[in-house]
């Protein structure tokens, strides 16, 4: 009754964790009839219970055929106290070939059932009570934890959830998982939000959500979502998840202020972790339905195919194709045992090589009008080609499955599918998974028999095939293949013949503006050496120079002695800006570009000086209506091997954006591109192109530069600071700040540099990142009693020449700090100081971690770390080294200030045993070597095993730490000497371990007790009074205790 299926008798009245049990739980809790509810439960191997089964599990997996079902149905139930009514159902279902089922449908639940399940106002969920006032470290604990720390909501803000099996929620839990993870369909959604919250002490409003997500196989996601999260958080924080197993753990290892901006799966502010089910793999195939038709094949055959309707390819229609065993469908038959260069047939090869079935797989194809493949199809053009009312009428699929390359080198699976709609419109998509690297030549693309339109996928090993895409699923590739695709724009009656002489060039008026990295031309000028520019320029030949803005398809040294023609024209409208819209729309998938203005430059069958072959290139200039988006296309022909130099690409006047064409020849540039297909390379060269401004941005042009904005509903967190985020790792540091107010304060990502001009910060995702080490950059080292400190600043580059008596330009001045403290975070506070042309801020003063780390080893030259589990007798002695990560070893030094043993997990327990004091021996324990301290970043000391008496049989060991600044005093301690120095301090306790304590390292010693007998005293740490009663203590006699010495 309580919402279970078992296979062996099992009586509980709610749910409990077992263990080694088969047992299927659609909503195992404490469920009650006392007022309503009926529970209920059928099976059949035929009739309408059986037909309903077959609907049902075609919906999700087409071609299934159910021969036997059992469904059982809790109906109207309640919660145990009731909450409301529940209703859910469990389905078991097998079909002939064995294969089995499970189906769990829910009805209305109510959203909250009094069982196990907590929500902290603190940023967490568990299962378990927990009353924390802020975070602290737990283990062996559930715990899903988006933000962790002291959140409250005095002033402002609200936590709420929600859950749901059905409607819009569940729907938006689909729709956002599969723009990370295509196929996946939820079943049951849960979302806990913490909006507009604030910090404890407040520090800024803090919004964020955890989202759990399941689907019908078991599969369980973890969303964490962030929006704006002040940078700064005094409190101590985590973000991640953990288990009680500890095997499980993660914590999102970024800066706080870096939280909305980072990601795993590429979408800025979220983080996803798979916690149950089976691994989740985006499925790019189409299913195999069960009318499939299995080819018959032998080696480098090809089948006729009849298609059911006629599909256009490139203008051409076809009513049958013919289906090759090596990977490509072709529209006449080809006799090829592997990948053959062929240049003039209408091919269309998902992975075009030598394929065979000697041992293994299968291929397939099926044709369908109605049904699933079709809905598939459809769903994928309007998905990929942005075509909201395509209907496909006719699918066909070839699939490749678990065939083997030849030789064998494992299994090799891929798919081609054809789709046609209304208006001849069709549409080629190449599906790929798992497979090896081919060592035989391949390709995979197509091309027409004209070779007008052709397309290699730009992967360099068969194995990368699945990580590539064109439309942004891994796997996949899409292409539009009713419009055929031209490599030259035609050069039409209205074109302008270009004279110029040897070396010389035309000067061409522009029609409209062309924006050529930020800076607009309203002429050109046409060198008959194959190149634009924007002045007059005399080569008769290519020249390196470095200071001038050049569009350079090709060039060399040409001429027109003998033959060719060199032509130029503009258009606006007809013919060119249609053709220049679809190539553009084609090769940037997404970006709704619509034409305005075209320039074409053809260079038709002219020579290379000496005369060796006719030589054909063309460039375009593209623009739409404001002129802010701007597109060259370089297009090549045929074209022999030129003797002399030459120069393939583009270049700017202050060389801040340059690009050449890496071919070894020139006979290459019509056998490469960029964009996928031989002969056409295409670069953006607008402003806006190159700055790639995040969706939170807008690119904009403030005082004649261009650069990323803020958007009008960006939220401008922190603007005082520009939102800045700062991380201290050990030496590693780094600062990012907001792009977008950045700009719009007046600096532009390019003039931003640290103390060292030479370090420049990238720009990416709405952010202006600066990495460094403590050493580098310009980085300013300041120490203390109590802290050591590394300053930088962020700085713009000064426009105003040495000799300017006055300036009109800000100037910025960001200095930020990384300070490694004692025991805690101290945080310097934050002034600001306001100058008419200076923008100088000092940041919080961020703090930084260093790692320490005590490792025993069983010799004295400190080779041999002990691990596991090593049989030790008391009085063995044991060699320990404590070693710092994280500081330059170059600057600091590790000094032991105490090292001491405790019986119990408390480094201030009144029972301790001193090993090392005030950085000397105990004298008192004459088995105590201090081996290096102060020398370097380790130290190092031993000491024989003892035990407490009459006590625990494991004790733990703690260490008083500091950092000597090696050039502030005298860092090893001198005979009689009394350094005065500069230090930082920290305590690092080394706590024994037991199963349930989770530590980074564990050793573990047998101790064999003898006949000793060991004397201590025991000084009460807090009044320093010996027990002068008894004098000392005698160690109890052990034989065969286990006692366990662990580190951090």
């Amino acid at each position: 009754m309580d919402g279970f299926l078992s296979f062996t008798p099992l009586a509980y009245d709610a749910y409990v964790q077992l263990y080694n049990t088969d047992i299927i739980a659609p909503l195992w809790t404490d469920l009650d009839m006392y007022t309503r509810g009926n529970v209920s439960y059928e099976e059949d191997t035929s009739g309408p219970l059986l037909q309903t089964a077959t609907d049902e599990m075609n919906r999700m997996f087409p071609g299934f055929s159910a021969s036997w079902v059992f469904v059982a149905t809790w109906e109207k139930m309640e919660f145990e106290p009731d909450a409301g009514e529940v209703t859910f159902q469990v389905v078991l279902v097998s079909d002939v070939q064995g294969r089995t089922f499970i189906l769990m449908n829910y009805g209305p639940i109510p959203a909250v059932n009094p069982e196990p399940w907590k929500l902290s106002m603190d940023g967490f969920l568990s299962f378990t009570p927990l009353a924390y006032d802020t975070y602290v470290r737990l283990y062996n604990t559930d715990i899903i934890a988006p933000l962790w720390t002291d959140l409250d909501m005095y002033t402002r803000g609200n936590v709420s959830f929600e859950q749901d099996t059905s409607g819009p929620l569940l729907q938006t839990a689909t729709n956002e998982m599969n723009r990370m993870l295509p196929g996946f369909s939820a079943s049951w959604v849960f979302v806990a939000t913490w909006e507009k919250m604030e910090f404890e002490p407040d520090a800024g409003e803090v919004t964020f959500q955890v989202v759990l997500v399941s689907d019908v196989q078991g599969r369980t996601f973890i969303l964490m979502n962030y929006g704006p999260i002040p940078a700064v958080n005094p409190e101590p924080w985590k973000a991640g998840l953990q288990t009680q197993e500890n095997y499980q753990n993660m914590t999102i290892q970024v800066p706080l202020g870096s939280l909305s901006t980072s990601t795993n799966v590429g979408i800025p502010g979220r983080w996803v972790f798979q916690v149950a089910g089976p691994a989740f793999v985006p499925t790019t195939m189409f299913p195999i339905m069960p009318f499939a038709i299995r080819l018959p094949f032998y080696d480098g055959y090809s089948l006729l195919v009849q298609l059911d309707q006629p599909f256009t390819y490139f203008g051409s229609s076809h009513t049958q194709l013919y289906f090759a065993m090596d990977g490509f469908l072709s529209f006449e038959y080809i006799l090829s045992d592997g990948f053959s260069s062929l240049t003039n047939k209408d091919m269309i090869a998902p992975l075009w090589t030598d394929i065979d079935t000697y041992s293994r797989g299968v291929i397939t194809c099926e044709q369908a009008t109605s049904g699933p493949l079709l809905h598939l199809a459809t769903s994928a053009v309007r998905r990929y080609f942005q075509k909201s009312d395509f209907a496909a009428s006719w699918v066909f699929v070839g699939t490749w499955d678990k065939v083997e390359f030849e030789p064998d080198v494992g299994e090799v699976t891929f798919q081609v599918v054809l789709i046609s709609g209304a208006n001849d419109a069709s549409y080629v998509l190449m599906n790929y998974g798992k497979m090896p690297g081919d060592p035989e030549p391949w390709m995979a693309g197509y091309m027409t028999a004209d070779n007008a339109n052709h397309f290699i996928i730009p992967a360099t090993s068969t194995s990368d095939l699945r990580k590539t895409t064109n439309v942004g699923m891994p796997g996949r590739w899409a292409f539009d293949v009713n419009a055929p695709f031209r490599l030259f724009f035609p050069v039409l009656p209205a074109a302008v013949r270009a004279a110029p002489y040897d070396g010389g060039y035309t000067q061409v008026q522009l029609t409209q503006p062309f924006s050529y990295f930020g800076r607009d031309y309203t002429q050109l000028y046409l060198s008959i050496d194959g190149f634009l520019s924007f002045e007059p320029l005399l080569f008769d030949g290519y020249r390196p120079i470095s200071n001038k803005d050049i569009i350079a398809p090709l060039w060399t040294d040409i001429d027109t002695y003998t033959r060719g023609n060199i032509t130029y024209q503009q258009a606006t409208s007809g013919p060119l800006i249609k053709q220049a819209t679809a190539e553009i729309r084609q090769m940037y998938p997404g970006s709704h570009f619509t034409a305005a203005w075209v320039f074409v430059g053809t260079w038709e069958k002219v020579e290379f000086e000496p005369d060796v072959g006719e030589v054909t290139f063309q460039v375009v200039l593209i623009s739409d209506e404001d002129s802010d988006v701007s597109f060259i296309l370089m297009n090549y022909g045929q074209i022999p091997n030129d003797p002399e130099a030459w120069m393939a690409g583009y270049q700017t006047v202050d060389s801040a954006y340059q690009f050449r064409i890496q071919v070894d020849s020139t006979a290459d540039l019509s056998r490469t591109s960029n964009v996928g297909r031989p002969g056409r390379w295409a670069f953006r060269v607008d402003a806006c192109g190159v700055l790639n401004c995040s969706a939170n941005e807008v690119c904009v042009a403030r005082s004649g530069v261009y650069g990323c904005a803020c958007t009008s509903n960006s939220q401008r967190s922190n603007p005082d600071t520009f939102d800045v985020s700062e991380s201290c790792v050990g030496t590693t540091r780094s600062v990012s700040v907001s792009r977008c107010q950045l700009f719009e304060a007046g600096f532009p990502a390019e003039v931003l540099h640290l103390n060292d001009p030479s370090c420049r910060g990238l720009a990416q995702n709405g952010r202006v990142t600066f990495r460094l080490d403590n050493s580098t950059c310009g980085s300013i080292l300041e120490v203390n009693s109590t802290h050591f400190v590394y300053k930088n600043s962020i700085q713009s580059f000064s426009t105003v020449g040495p000799r300017s008596v006055v300036s009109r330009n800000s100037w910025l001045n960001l200095t930020f700090s990384c300070v490694y403290p004692l025991i805690q975070s101290i945080s310097a506070p934050m002034t600001f100081q306001a100058i008419n042309s200076v923008v100088s801020k000092n940041l919080p003063g961020t703090e930084g971690t260093y790692q320490i780390r005590m490792v025993p080893y069983s010799d004295a030259s400190f080779t041999r770390p002990l691990s596991g589990t090593v049989t030790l007798q008391v009085n063995d002695q044991v060699f320990i080294a404590v070693e710092v990560d994280g500081v330059d070893s170059q600057v600091f030094s590790t000094v032991l200030d105490n090292c001491w043993a405790t019986p119990y997990n408390d480094p201030n327990s009144y029972m301790r045993w001193d090993l090392i004091t005030e950085e000397c021996p105990n004298p008192k324990d004459g088995t105590v070597q201090l081996l290096l301290n102060g020398h370097s970043i380790s130290s190092h000391f031993s000491f024989r095993m003892f035990t407490f008496t009459g006590l625990s049989n494991s004790f733990h060991l703690h260490c008083r730490v500091h950092l000597c600044w090696v050039n502030g005093g005298q860092c090893a301690l001198g005979s009689g000497v009394r350094r005065q120095l500069y230090v930082l301090s920290k305590e690092k306790a080394f706590p024994s371990l037991v199963q349930q304590v989770h530590l980074d390292c564990s050793h573990e010693f047998q101790l064999c007790f003898l006949s000793w007998y060991i004397f201590r005293r025991i000084r009460l740490v807090r009044s320093c009074i010996s027990d002068r009663a008894s004098g000392a203590y005698n160690l109890s006699r052990f034989s065969g205790w286990r006692f366990c010495f662990h580190c951090a």
